[in-house]
């Protein structure tokens, strides 16, 4: 499965702190096959500036998967780089 993360800015780990606040979106997208439909797509900003630092759209179309799936991330703060293995294990569960 190819999931599509697009890193708008990159920053370090800040030590002791929480770095990250993952978020989701019910967004609208269009699909050639599918046609219009909803998903949730996936946030993740700067605790301390709130830039967007990622964005994966297009993730979840369960809205309780989305926000389980955000709670594990705030709680246990994954680094981005991981994010697509994590996004496919989440999905295998």
């Amino acid at each position: 499965m190819y999931i599509p993360v697009h890193f708008l800015h990159t920053t370090t780990k800040y030590r002791g702190d929480i770095l990250f606040i993952f978020k989701c979106a019910k967004e609208n997208f269009t699909n050639t096959e599918a046609g219009a439909y909803e998903s949730y797509s996936i946030w993740v900003m700067d605790s301390k500036s709130e830039e967007t630092l990622c964005y994966i759209p297009d993730v979840f179309t369960h809205p309780c998967k989305a926000h389980k799936f955000v709670e594990l991330c705030n709680t246990h703060q994954p680094a981005l780089i991981h994010l697509e293995d994590i996004i496919e294990s989440f999905y295998n569960k």
